[in-house]
């Protein structure tokens, strides 16, 4: 799943399309002063509104102007939008383009993206673009940024909130030293929160670097719901979808099979779904929120984290056991869940199974841990478990360091080679536990079978100390093993 905080995006090959960069307007490098094109001013306004129906509403309308500070660019200024947020309107010199986006790692989205190409002809020429947005449900709008895609030279954001709509608050992240901020009411009494902002780099990113939210200036917008209790009904009611699987009495014949004790049901079918359903994110509407049924999910048998989840939770509880929705926000998510009760504090969903008193957390979207251990990016997080009609706030165990690791042993003799030099003969024993047991089994998964023993020996690390290795041989290469081993026959010469 991945549930979606609703950021912009940045065009990485408007030509193909085939993947947008997905993060906050991230470009790959951050932009700096000395970078040719500029945006020299950007107003950035948000609204709150009723809309005719009486529904709130967040009216957003960004200007920009654009220029360059040493020859002639290309520059393509854009706006997204989908099935939450509508495009009103957009201006700009040249002709309108509309585009279907899909983010990296995302299976579906029902992302469109408008932008405009223009080629700014020299310097002291500029661009100016606008484009007015509706974002027809607040819960969907979560976050403001403060980056762009270029380097700003002056930027003004003003959110106005009328009275009937003091229920939502912003609260500031990561903000810039310099930065002016004000609160002011307008004639009409309306609540004006201003922020202006000078020469704002674009926001690096780099890889394997923490998420956006650790160090991207932005605002999170709350109020939509008044509390985590409001935010689990309204999850709790987007997950009552018909749970009825056809063939249920099969597979639980198939999971059953070999079980001595429920441990071990509870076992096989947290392995069954791992090894049984692909995951793959959906980010498309209310399919970012809401999870298909359990007969789909089988039947297509790939599915989202919470699709994986409600399986997960309808085939234990079908055996007997107590099992439970689970919303939880990654260690992606830099805000604290208790203290900010909005969709942009949860994007992953796990079943939680309690038995003999203890709380199990199944995560199938892992498709190789075992049952009691917990993935890393979400050991520590608090998450919010489904409990009748309201839920319980458990933090997940942060486990031991030696739950999750690779090491290799060398087992070696010294040989008299023919050359009167003695060569080192032996064995190797690779030992994989945790998310890295998980990690080499999926990149295994993914490599040609042709390909397979190069990767895998390159991913032990061994691949430029020895001269010969073979005989792969791997065990414990189930979801249920605790630990995949790898052996294999080495060879090193003594040049």
């Amino acid at each position: 799943m991945k549930m979606r905080k609703m950021l912009q995006y940045r065009l990485a090959d408007l030509d193909s399309m085939l993947v947008l960069l997905f993060a906050f307007l991230q470009p790959i490098s951050a932009q700096k002063a000395d970078d040719n094109v500029h945006i020299l001013q950007c107003n950035d306004r948000y609204v709150f509104k009723t809309d005719d129906a009486g529904k709130t509403i967040v009216v957003n309308t960004t200007d920009y102007e654009y220029g360059v500070t040493q020859y002639s660019a290309l520059v393509q200024p854009c706006a997204y939008y989908g099935e939450f947020i509508r495009l009103d309107k957009e201006q700009c010199k040249g002709y309108a383009q509309y585009k279907s986006v899909i983010p990296r790692n995302v299976f579906y989205d029902d992302t469109k993206i408008c932008y405009f190409s223009y080629q700014i002809p020299k310097v002291g020429k500029t661009l100016k673009a606008s484009f007015t947005r509706t974002y027809l449900n607040p819960i969907y709008f979560t976050t403001i940024p403060l980056c762009e895609a270029n380097y700003v030279e002056h930027k003004k954001i003003e959110v106005i909130k009328p009275k009937a709509f003091q229920q939502f608050r912003i609260k500031e992240y990561n903000l810039p030293a310099g930065i002016e901020k004000s609160t002011t009411c307008n004639a009409e009494g309306d609540s004006v929160f201003t922020y202006v902002i000078h020469s704002l780099p674009a926001q690096l990113v780099e890889p394997n670097s923490p998420s956006w939210g650790y160090s991207a200036p932005h605002l999170l917008v709350l109020g939509a719901f008044q509390s985590l209790q409001d935010m689990f009904v309204w999850s709790h009611q987007l997950a009552n979808v018909d749970c009825s699987i056809p063939n249920q009495e099969e597979i639980l014949r198939e999971i059953q099979k070999g079980a001595k004790n429920d441990y071990d049901k509870i076992a096989n079918t947290y392995a069954w779904v791992q090894q049984n359903i692909r995951y793959l994110a959906f980010e498309a509407g209310i399919s970012a929120h809401q999870p298909a049924t359990p007969a789909e999910t089988i039947r297509k048998r790939y599915g989202d984290c919470k699709a994986m989840a409600l399986l997960l939770k309808t085939l234990l509880k079908a055996q007997g056991f107590d099992a439970r929705q689970t919303d939880i926000g990654t260690w992606d998510v830099p805000y604290s869940l208790q203290e900010n009760p909005s969709i942009a504090s949860i994007d992953h969903a796990i079943c939680t199974v309690f038995y003999q008193g203890k709380p199990y957390y199944l995560d199938a979207t892992n498709p190789y841990v075992p049952l009691g251990y917990v993935p890393d990016n979400i050991q520590g997080r608090m998450a919010l478990v489904e409990d009748a009609d309201s839920f319980r706030m458990n933090k997940l165990p942060e486990l031991a360091a030696d739950s999750c690791f690779s090491s290799i042993t060398y087992q070696t003799t010294l040989e008299s080679g023919d050359d009167g030099n003695y060569d080192i003969k032996g064995k190797l024993y690779s030992k994989w536990k945790g998310d890295m047991k998980s990690w080499i089994l999926v990149g295994n998964d993914a490599t040609a079978q042709d390909e397979k023993e190069k990767a895998l020996v390159a991913a032990m690390g061994v691949d430029e100390r020895l001269d010969k290795i073979g005989d792969i041989v791997m065990t414990g290469n189930r979801p249920r093993d605790e630990s995949l081993n790898i052996t294999a026959f080495l060879g090193k010469k003594n040049d």
